[in-house]
């Protein structure tokens, strides 16, 4: 993963030796991510000044870069991916002035499309079987409904035949009282229609309790299956759950998004380039109109530099009659070494380049106005550039 790549040209009448390139744009991640808060506290005028020694003979000079003025811990701003993947797709170029929401460049990770996949074939699966639960419920209500009806008719049947029984019975005896009554001897019998009668009462109590028992089979096969059912919903309803989730994290995750208004000063990856959560997809600069001077000077040359003091500056490859003038804002309470420069620039090179690997401060420089003709177009940012602090 690189940057904007080499020019390999040496800058032209003010003694640079760019590291290969006049803008360093990978370089614009520069104090993207100012953790180091320890060291990027910034001296007071009368704390500076303590730090000046004797009278130097010799000019003070240091390497630096132009950013955008931006509060210190957001003067370059890193992009990285929510999750691992593969660069799908890179929406943006090189120094292209972007729109906070504004989609970057897109990501792919066949993990989670394979997990997708899965999740979708699951719930297909389980809304079959829900489908299949249901369809049985409802055939089960349809035939209990069917036979409880037929139960009911053959009760309501018997009991029609009973009561007609009932009633010959009735008059058979009443008949047979009247001719007893009259002294007459009779052969008649209500044996039969006794028996009749009888065994009727014993199949309408047969046919109910068959219709309970039924009843009560019926209920727990539908409780059953209804406990089914209900289950297979809420297996339906956690996969459905599941499956939106990873949608839309990866919807989240594919589409990486400016996080602000900027300008997109470094691109780290190429078109399937494998990412992680670590890595630094692309860096966005401040659009502040204004750009500052950010030198980094040698440890043992920043006793020499004061805040307020003027100095001079000269843009890497840039053909200007006088050199810039810029004055002294800030200067680190205490050095910076290589590791924690890099950890600033997100860029070995540059750090390399900027530092020469020794420990330095961090010095914030404003350019002063007028602007010399032709600077315009010889500044902006991400331009590497020197500085010349006057000697005391």
């Amino acid at each position: 993963m690189s940057g904007r790549q080499a020019n390999g040209r040496r800058t032209a009448g003010c003694g640079i030796k760019a590291p290969a390139r006049g803008r360093l744009s990978r370089g614009l991640a520069f104090g993207a991510a100012l953790t180091v808060s320890a060291s990027l506290g910034f001296l007071p005028p009368a704390q500076a000044q303590e730090k000046t020694t004797s009278p130097a003979t010799a000019p003070v000079t240091a390497r630096a870069i132009f950013l955008p003025d931006a509060p210190l811990r957001d003067l370059v701003r890193p992009i990285f991916p929510v999750d691992s993947g593969l660069v799908d797709e890179i929406r943006v170029e090189m120094d292209e002035l972007v729109k906070k929401g504004q989609v970057l460049l897109t990501l792919r990770s066949p993990e989670v499309e394979r997990k997708i996949a899965a999740a979708r074939a699951t719930l297909a699966q389980r809304e079959a079987y829900l489908q299949t639960l249901t369809k049985a419920v409802d055939e089960l209500d349809s035939a209990v409904r069917k036979a409880e009806a037929t139960r009911r008719t053959q009760v309501e049947e018997a009991l029609a035949i009973l009561r007609k029984q009932k009633e010959e019975f009735a008059a058979f005896v009443e008949a047979r009282n009247k001719l007893l009554a009259k002294g007459h001897e009779t052969n008649l019998s209500n044996y039969e229609f006794r028996t009749r009668y009888d065994q009727m009462i014993l199949d309408i109590n047969r046919l109910q309790v068959d219709l309970a028992e039924s009843q009560m089979k019926t209920a727990d096969t539908r409780e059953g299956q209804v406990l089914d059912l209900i289950r297979a919903r809420d297996q339906v309803d956690q996969e459905a759950t599941r499956l939106a989730t990873l949608e839309r994290q990866y919807e989240e995750m594919k589409d990486v998004r400016a996080p602000r208004d900027g300008q997109v000063n470094s691109l780290y990856i190429s078109i399937g380039a494998a990412v992680t959560p670590r890595d630094v997809l692309l860096t966005l600069s401040n659009t502040a109109p204004t750009l500052n001077v950010y030198a980094l000077v040698d440890a043992q040359d920043a006793p020499l530099v004061r805040t307020g003091m003027t100095a001079e500056v000269v843009p890497a490859h840039a053909h200007l009659p006088a050199p810039l003038r810029a004055k002294v804002t800030q200067i680190s309470a205490t050095p910076l070494a290589r590791k924690e420069i890099e950890t600033l620039l997100f860029d070995a090179d540059l750090t390399a380049y900027l530092s020469g690997g020794r420990a330095v401060y961090l010095v914030v420089l404003r350019p002063e106005p007028p602007v010399a003709a032709g600077a315009s177009d010889a500044i902006a940012s991400g331009v590497v550039a020197r500085v010349t602090f006057p000697p005391r």
